[in-house]
């Protein structure tokens, strides 16, 4: 995994993030994870799992999880929570995806890509990964742990995602306060 200085840093603050509000995270955000549960298909990707608390929503009788995170708290945390389960400390935004082309037939990306300042090669690299289906969730509003991009709206996934993929929709969950856009890989 590549880090600079400042990424090596951010990864210290993250890991330190988790350990003090991991648990509180998931029952905030645990309405979004029974909204991407209904995404999950066959062999799925979560990038930027975190703890992986998406993998308990796979059945393990007819799916498969990998999980990639930033942070090794949440990558160690996953790999306790879900034994038997593959998770990878992956920094998504300086590195390619370690995974070959149209590996998985799903690929989500939940609340992951307003704490990444550039986008340049983590979108390209969900699409390069799937071989069907991409999921991306954004909030729409400010104020989390380590958001560094501004609010989004669902024109700013259509800009950053229609140039790798095919949309087939674009939700907004009031409730829960994020987009979720689904594209078909071209």
């Amino acid at each position: 995994m590549r880090f600079d200085s400042d990424q090596q840093e951010d990864a210290v603050k993250w890991d330190a993030d988790w350990k003090e509000v991991g648990w509180k995270y998931y029952w905030r955000t645990s309405g979004r994870q029974f909204v991407m549960e209904t995404f999950l298909c066959g062999n799925n990707l979560d990038v930027g799992c975190g703890p992986g608390f998406l993998s308990a929503r796979c059945n393990l009788d007819s799916m498969q999880y990998t999980g990639v995170d930033f942070s090794p708290y949440g990558i160690e945390v996953a790999k306790e929570l879900f034994p038997g389960r593959a998770f990878h400390v992956v920094n998504a935004e300086t590195e390619k995806l370690p995974f070959k082309d149209r590996t998985f037939d799903t690929v989500i990306c939940s609340d992951v890509l307003e704490h990444i300042k550039d986008h340049s090669l983590i979108i390209p690299e969900l699409f390069r990964v799937s071989k069907r289906t991409v999921v991306v969730s954004v909030p729409t509003s400010m104020g989390g742990v380590g958001h560094v991009w501004p609010i989004w709206t669902a024109e700013d996934l259509t800009s950053k995602l229609d140039p790798f993929g095919k949309q087939e929709s674009i939700q907004t969950f009031t409730h829960y306060s994020f987009h979720v856009a689904k594209y078909r890989r071209k």
